[in-house]
C-alpha cells in the first residue's frame, strides 16, 4: 500500500461510522491489493501510550471485521524490544545510570523473553511479510505479537 493512501486512510477512518469500509473500498477500487497491515507496540506505562496502543488493536479488529467482506483484510504487528539502535542507546545509558555492564542489562532483557534474545528487525519484519502475503489470506482482525514471547496476548 502507497504511504500516502495509508495516511489518508487512518486520518478517515475514525471520523465516521462505516468510513473506513467506504474509504479502505475505494483505495481497493483504484488499484490496492486488500491488505492493511499496521504495526504496533506492546503497551508501556505511560497512560497515554497504551490507550493509543489499544485504540490501535481495536480499530485493526473493528476495521477487519469491517472490511472482510469488500476482500479487505486489516490485522496488525504488536513488536516488543527490537534490537538496534534505540535498545543499544538504552543498554548504554541504563548500564551507565545503574553501573553495571552492558551485558548485564542485556541478560535482564532477555530473560523475560522465552526465545533467549531481542528480536531483530528482519524477525520482526518476516512477520508484517507473512502477513501482506496470501499464505495469510485467512486472517483479518489479527494482532500478532513479534516479541520472542515476551508478551502473549
Amino acid at each position: 500500500m502507497a504511504q500516502d493512501h495509508g495516511d489518508q486512510f487512518v486520518r478517515l477512518a475514525p471520523n465516521d461510522e462505516g468510513s473506513g469500509a467506504r474509504h479502505a473500498s475505494a483505495w481497493r477500487r483504484v488499484g490496492g491489493d486488500g491488505r492493511l497491515n499496521g504495526r504496533t507496540a506492546t503497551a508501556a506505562a505511560s497512560g497515554g501510550y497504551a490507550i493509543s496502543k489499544g485504540a490501535l488493536l481495536t480499530a485493526t479488529r473493528v476495521l477487519g471485521f469491517e472490511l472482510g467482506a469488500a476482500g479487505i483484510r486489516v490485522n496488525a504487528v504488536v513488536p516488543g524490544w527490537m534490537m538496534g539502535p534505540a535498545v543499544e542507546i538504552y543498554v548504554q545509558m541504563t548500564s551507565a545510570a545503574r553501573n553495571i555492564s552492558e551485558e548485564a542489562v542485556l541478560a535482564e532483557l532477555t530473560e523475560r523473553i522465552p526465545v533467549g534474545h531481542i528480536p531483530t528487525d528482519d524477525e520482526v519484519a518476516g512477520t508484517i511479510v507473512y502477513l501482506a502475503s496470501d499464505l495469510s489470506a485467512s486472517l483479518t482482525g489479527q494482532a500478532i505479537d513479534a516479541n520472542g514471547g515476551e508478551v502473549f496476548d
